[in-house]
């Protein structure tokens, strides 16, 4: 096991580098990721690969045969942008779990596993939801039980069952189940893919629910504001923490001589808690001015009465 970066000091005792140096040295990381990946190394090169795995594909396959059935029963035809966008969150999907994100991440780096879960949900899961027409929404919802399902959690509740998702498989015991077993790995996976769907549904096309509770911007503020302290108080904590939470990452082999299994962790703390909070900050902007805008047009609607 290696253990955290030290230092000597006058007395040749060991000294553990301070949060400065630590944070300098994870600012540096984030900013040349893709630098020193494209430099890496020696024990790296055996871990840096691709790997297609054929449930992924299949994931995939069974996605877009999925779409295309929808979309050919659609009454009039959407925009190609909608088919070109789903596509792109397949792709996304594919080369998240396919790159060397995934086959480093689930043995050597706590950092790569991060980036993975963050494409996923960011990117990969954004991508798909913003290709689905609303006329495919509404089609979805005749059907006799992803329609319940959809109208149960195409909301606030879906909103925050993905919060909880996001913070159960942080859980150690559970990550380091996903990490030693591939079917509860692909099913970690799956829950962040399907729960950030639900999380940036509600966001990106919000449908009017059958029990005539309108899902308002301000119900789908508060996910988005739930979804950032969580994000924040996991990222912070993984940032700040003085111990291995993972122990696969502490008898894993390191890779770049500066990356430690403590640096490792914060780096990836600080990955999910920078770029997290930015995308949900951004979400929350959105939605505020949405609201403003409601309120203000409904305000004028009044006072021109």
């Amino acid at each position: 096991m290696v253990g955290p970066m030290t230092g000597r000091g006058k007395a040749g005792a060991p000294r553990r580098v301070g949060f400065g140096a630590r944070f300098g040295v994870v600012a540096a990381t984030i900013v040349g990721a893709s630098t020193q990946f494209a430099l890496a190394a020696g024990p790296a090169e055996r871990y840096a690969v691709w790997k297609l795995d054929p449930g992924v594909l299949g994931w995939a396959l069974a996605g877009a045969v999925a779409y295309g059935l929808l979309w050919r029963h659609l009454e009039r035809r959407p925009a190609w942008t909608f088919a070109a966008s789903f596509a792109a969150g397949l792709v996304a999907t594919v080369l998240s779990l396919s790159s060397p994100l995934d086959t480093m991440g689930e043995t050597v780096l706590l950092t790569m596993h991060m980036l993975e879960h963050m494409a996923l949900t960011l990117v990969a899961a954004t991508l798909l939801t913003a290709g689905i027409p609303r006329s495919m929404l509404e089609r979805v919802r005749k059907m006799a039980i992803l329609g319940p399902l959809l109208d149960a959690f195409w909301n606030l509740r879906g909103m925050l069952l993905y919060s909880v998702i996001v913070a159960v498989w942080h859980v150690p015991a559970l990550y380091e189940a996903a990490l030693r077993s591939e079917s509860v790995h692909d099913a970690e996976h799956l829950c962040f893919l399907l729960g950030a769907m639900l999380f940036w549904g509600p966001i990106l096309k919000p449908i009017a629910p059958r029990t005539g509770r309108a899902g308002a911007p301000l119900r789908r503020l508060a996910g988005v504001l739930v979804a950032l302290a969580v994000n924040t108080a996991l990222g912070s904590y993984l940032f700040f923490v003085q111990h291995v939470l993972y122990p696969t990452y502490a008898s894993a082999p390191r890779v770049w001589g500066l990356i430690d299994v403590l640096t490792d962790q914060s780096i990836a703390g600080g990955a999910l808690w920078v770029m997290g909070d930015m995308a949900y900050i951004v979400a929350a902007v959105v939605l505020a001015a949405q609201w403003l805008q409601d309120h203000g047009g409904a305000a004028e609607s009044i006072a021109a009465g």
